[in-house]
């Protein structure tokens, strides 16, 4: 019995040592983080830069949208990207050769990344990317339609008028999906491109507007009323007097150059602004003064004299039609 006990105590030791041995291996082994978390987590344009050419000519093309795509968003916030870098060129080189096999959410990443970093590449790359968009737009969503339209326009690229048409079809037969953010930036790069879409895809989203009034922010307010002040295509009276209560109510949550786009759209199309309006507006101008640009200002307040002097021309008109009438009663 001692020697049994001898024994397994002895083997016992030996399995603890053993685990022992095998914990201190793994903590001693790297712990490897993937490639796609890397990037993500990625806080400078060099970083994303060596972690992709880690890879080279290696880079599947989700990586490379994925890289282009990080690089997009940390310019966005502020970070400083080298167009000029040999491994920002070498990322673009690549996808011009890697274009045609890119998919919709490939393409779509790219575009915005080119749009968010404010690099405009050659004519020539873009009609490629363009190309493909129209090729393959069956299988693009609502907001990866969105997306390339509104990259464009960033890039003040105007693609030619059967990618426009085709992408404006796409989203009519898919209104249900269209959520007031994509219906705003949509119909704001429309306009930017100087593309006006069919009558029925502007009374469809003018439809969505109505039923969707409060669920559009300050901004998606701002650009869908600016692109129907470009289409020139009035709301209807009803929807135009809820918009114009919904902007008064609001006045002190929009962006100096929201409310100025949105004060003098709401002009264009005829909306009446009353004097509550027009005095929260100029009143928000002057107390946020620095924060607003030197045009908004003066939009705003251009505005604000135009829509005074009009209703003192109407009240003068009036006051001397109502002279004429009583003189010839007279």
């Amino acid at each position: 019995p001692a020697g049994m006990v001898a024994a397994a105590t002895v083997q016992y030791q030996q399995q603890l040592a053993g685990r022992q041995q095998h914990q201190q291996q793994q903590q001693q082994q790297p712990v490897v983080v993937d490639f796609t978390t890397r990037v993500a987590t990625a806080t400078t344009s060099a970083e994303v830069l060596d972690i992709a050419s880690e890879r080279g000519m290696g880079l599947m093309t989700d990586q490379l949208a994925l890289c282009l795509h990080r690089l997009g968003q940390l310019h966005a916030g502020g970070a400083a990207v080298a167009a000029a870098a040999q491994g920002f060129q070498d990322l673009l080189g690549l996808c011009r050769s890697r274009a045609a096999g890119m998919g919709p959410k490939q393409i779509a990443e790219v575009l915005w990344a080119l749009a968010l970093l404010q690099h405009v590449p050659d004519v020539g790359f873009l009609d490629l990317l363009a190309n493909q968009c129209l090729s393959k737009l069956a299988g693009f969503t609502a907001e990866q339609l969105s997306t390339i339209l509104r990259a464009f326009a960033m890039l003040g690229y105007i693609p030619g008028t059967p990618l426009l048409e085709a992408a404006a079809n796409a989203l009519r037969q898919n209104l249900p999906l269209l959520i007031p953010k994509f219906a705003a930036s949509t119909m704001w790069s429309f306009a930017r491109m100087e593309y006006r879409p069919s009558t029925q895809l502007l009374d469809a989203v003018v439809q969505l507007l109505a039923e969707s009034l409060n669920s559009f922010t300050p901004d998606q307010l701002s650009q869908m009323l600016w692109a129907y002040s470009q289409f020139g295509h009035n709301l209807p009276t009803p929807l135009l007097a809820a918009t114009l209560k919904r902007v008064e109510a609001s006045v002190a949550t929009f962006a100096p150059d929201d409310l100025a786009s949105v004060l003098s759209a709401l002009t264009t199309l005829g909306g009446q602004l009353n004097s509550g309006l027009l005095t929260a507006a100029a009143n928000v101008a002057i107390a946020n003064m620095g924060s607003f640009g030197v045009s908004a200002l003066v939009d705003i307040l251009q505005t604000t004299f135009q829509m005074s002097n009009n209703r003192k021309l109407g009240q003068q008109g009036q006051q001397a039609s109502n002279r004429q009438v009583n003189t010839s009663g007279n």
